[in-house]
């Protein structure tokens, strides 16, 4: 399917161009390993949310390796993780590893 991403708008010689461009097609590399991760948004948005996000922006150890509630987690290494993906990227652009 072609997606018509976005109209180009540019002041050429003070006159207004309109240029449409087409990016090809849509595609949805993540979109499988992304859904495979079960997760229950309600719980994360009931609790005290309000108390995480003020703490989560001194940008201190709870954002970057505390808890998820106040950012990002800390980094967990999971191997094969990504290996779908990099597959699937390797065989659509005909790569060699």
């Amino acid at each position: 399917m072609n997606v018509d991403l976005c109209q180009y708008r540019y002041n050429n010689n003070s006159k207004l161009n309109t240029e449409k461009k087409i990016m090809g097609n849509l595609v949805n590399y993540v979109t499988k390993l992304h859904q495979s991760t079960s997760r229950v948004y309600i719980d994360r948005m009931i609790d005290d949310k309000v108390n995480y996000m003020v703490k989560a922006k001194e940008y201190e150890f709870n954002y970057w390796d505390g808890d998820r509630r106040y950012g990002y987690g800390g980094y967990k290494y999971i191997a094969g993780r990504w290996k779908s993906v990099a597959e699937t990227l390797i065989k659509k652009y005909n790569l060699e590893y």
